[in-house]
């Protein structure tokens, strides 16, 4: 009962009910971009053909980041039916929750300035990772394939710092809020 208690004087107020889910949220988005931060800086790191191929045999162990998944299922696809059929099959009920949460963490931000910019960089962000994804599958060779692939894990390592920042933002906030 003391517990109980405890966090009742906690949450007391609709402001920190609203804050404490933001935490959530912004601890679950977290946990979320470490798969995606770990893929990326493989992606980075590759040199030559012979990386490239340790990369390919190292995705099985990332089968939970979404952009694994499509890398893995379109390896072999030619036509852009066979690329839009493997991005949908991949797919999963974790990655649709993801996407609630980052969409949720929007509509409880107070900041409209930094709704509009998250909603620009992440539109941006889906219209980048499409382009170098046709580029990709357009490649006349494994260099090409490969600096591309760089930059896909360039980008979405800066993808993954912005939304990061914003959730230390927000936890930062909160840690204020409880401190003052």
């Amino acid at each position: 009962m003391k517990i109980a208690d405890a966090l009742d004087s906690l949450l007391d107020t609709r402001a920190k009910r609203v804050m404490a889910l933001r935490l959530v949220f912004c601890i679950m988005t977290m946990i979320g971009l470490i798969p995606l931060l770990l893929i990326s800086f493989k992606l980075i790191d590759l040199r030559d053909y012979d990386s490239l191929f340790a990369l390919q045999s190292q995705l099985g162990d990332y089968q939970s980041c979404f952009l694994v998944r499509i890398i893995m299922s379109l390896a072999s696809t030619s036509g852009w039916r066979q690329i839009l059929q493997g991005i949908a099959g991949s797919i999963r009920p974790f990655n649709v929750l993801y996407v609630l949460i980052l969409l949720l963490n929007l509509v409880f931000a107070q900041n409209t300035k930094l709704k509009k910019v998250f909603v620009w960089i992440s539109v941006g962000a889906v219209v980048v990772l499409i382009g170098l994804s046709g580029f990709a599958f357009g490649a006349s060779s494994l260099a090409v394939l490969i600096r591309i692939l760089r930059l896909m894990g360039l980008f979405n390592c800066l993808l993954a710092a912005f939304l990061g920042g914003c959730c230390v933002f927000v936890l930062l906030k909160w840690a204020s809020g409880y401190i003052s």
